[in-house]
């Protein structure tokens, strides 16, 4: 071909092409190359004791790896795995009821916080101080006056018969607030004696039903009324 120029090797530098190829090929070997370590063999020689090693411990380890995740099944059997959900429901439900029961305990801190402004309605502090306080003006009213406000007696004549009754004029009181006292020399356990009975206390009477003595003999009685504040 006009205009080209063929170049050709002479013989030595042929040969140190010829001899680099053997030494390249030498070096990379072939694929079925064995016996490869840190220091030794072909580069397929090498590649092919990494895959050997890789899949050798890769299996081992895999099959190692096997055994324990049965033997964690073994261990976490149905029955034991329930029980640990259960513990962590319950769990749940323990720091739930902790919560409220924290905002309780902080409720109860509020309601009994020290605070001696007496109320009815307010803090537990408060109420007790309501208390205390009408405690205190109640036994100051009681120390003043005492607890008896009035006293009244008198005589009960003795009844003729079974039914005689006497109503007796007394001094206002308050029937809700008394206490009325009946006494006789007539025992009740004689046949035919009967003792003072009451009938009834209005504001400004009482009346009673007179005793009456198994015999002849005249048998009175007495009446008290005490009224309280």
């Amino acid at each position: 071909m006009a205009g080209n120029r063929v170049y050709l090797a002479d013989k030595p530098t042929l040969d140190k092409v010829d001899t680099t190829t053997a030494n390249t090929n030498g070096k990379v070997g072939t694929t079925g190359d064995v016996g490869g370590s840190t220091s030794a063999g072909s580069i397929f020689g090498k590649l092919n004791a990494l895959l050997a090693y890789l899949l050798g411990n890769v299996t081992e380890s895999l099959a190692s790896i096997w055994g324990q995740g049965k033997r964690l099944n073994d261990l976490f059997t149905d029955v034991r795995v329930a029980k640990i959900d259960a513990i962590d429901t319950n769990a749940a439900s323990a720091a739930t009821k902790a919560t409220a029961a924290a905002g309780d305990a902080a409720q109860a801190k509020t309601n009994t916080a020290v605070n001696n402004t007496a109320s009815a309605t307010g803090t537990l502090s408060q109420k007790l101080s309501k208390v205390i306080g009408d405690v205190a003006a109640l036994n100051t009213a009681l120390g003043a006056k005492g607890a008896v406000k009035s006293v009244q007696r008198g005589v009960i004549s003795a009844g003729g018969t079974v039914n005689d009754t006497m109503t007796i004029p007394i001094s206002a009181v308050n029937p809700a607030k008394c206490s009325v006292r009946l006494e006789s020399r007539v025992q009740a356990s004689i046949n035919g004696a009967f003792a003072p009975l009451l009938i009834s206390l209005t504001e400004t009477a009482l009346t009673v039903k007179k005793p009456l003595a198994a015999n002849t003999v005249d048998v009175g009685g007495i009446w008290e009324i005490i009224e309280f504040y």
